[in-house]
């Protein structure tokens, strides 16, 4: 069962979905698909909450990428997927460049 203790990261995006991140689902994130993201908890929160620009991906339209500058000529992207009311973090990395799919939030 998982409680409050669990909750690593919960942001609500611009385009009115929650994401949930729990604590084995970023230990999966930072252990195994993007270990430079450990400890940037906050930076993965305020990607979802306050993103520059989101887009859907090209292969899924349930599928977005958010996407927020580093100030530093690099973009932390937090791709989420929507799942009917809610949404979850399938991962997220630092990118030198936005990749192509159509936008769908621009701030």
């Amino acid at each position: 069962m998982t409680g409050p203790a669990d909750i690593v990261i919960d942001a609500v995006t611009p385009l009115g979905f929650r994401v949930v991140v729990v604590r084995s689902a970023w230990d999966v994130i930072i252990d195994f698909k993007h270990p430079d993201m450990r400890g940037r908890e906050f930076d993965i929160a305020a990607t979802l909450s306050e993103p520059d620009q989101v887009r859907f991906s090209v292969s899924s339209q349930r599928t977005l990428l958010f996407y927020r500058s580093t100030g530093r000529g690099t973009w932390i992207v937090a791709v989420a997927r929507r799942d009917g009311e809610d949404g979850y973090l399938v991962t997220c990395y630092e990118s030198d460049n936005i990749k192509s799919g159509d936008v769908t939030w621009p701030r």
